[in-house]
């Protein structure tokens, strides 16, 4: 018998259940209005755990408000209350990038969920102009 203590894994949510929170808790962002609106589908989102930390992000299709360009959605989602709310802590340059992929939108949000991490986890040229711009303009937001 193990008397020592056990590491327990941070909860995995899928979309389905954060949306399903989220409107339990009446909240709207995964509404079919509100998805309709900004030219989305559920199935267009992607769920990460980074530092414990839950987020949702899904790109758009484009539309008039943005030039034509698609847009990533980026919220942060808290499990014990079901809310959500948007992060905004990503430069334009990422957001409305037609090369963004969903991999550099996760690195973006470990950057911000690690906020002690010193450098980014890669020597990737691109993952680096990710990071510093996410960094710097997190730091830009906090400034003001």
């Amino acid at each position: 018998m193990s008397t020592g203590t056990q590491a327990t894994k941070p909860a995995r949510f899928t979309v389905a259940e954060i949306a399903r929170r989220n409107h339990a808790a009446g909240m709207h962002y995964f509404d079919a209005d509100t998805l309709r609106f900004f030219s989305q589908r559920r199935s267009d989102f992607r769920a990460v755990t980074i530092n414990g930390r839950v987020f949702v992000f899904g790109r758009g299709r484009p539309w008039l408000k943005s030039d034509g360009l698609a847009r990533w959605s980026l919220a942060e989602f808290y499990p014990e209350t079901g809310r959500t709310h948007t992060v905004d802590q990503f430069p334009d340059s990422i957001l409305y990038n037609e090369e963004t992929t969903a991999e550099d939108i996760k690195l973006g949000l470990r950057a911000i969920a690690e906020p002690d991490r010193a450098t980014c986890p890669t020597t990737n040229g691109r993952d680096l102009e990710i990071w510093d711009a996410v960094r710097a303009y997190t730091r830009e937001q906090a400034a003001r």
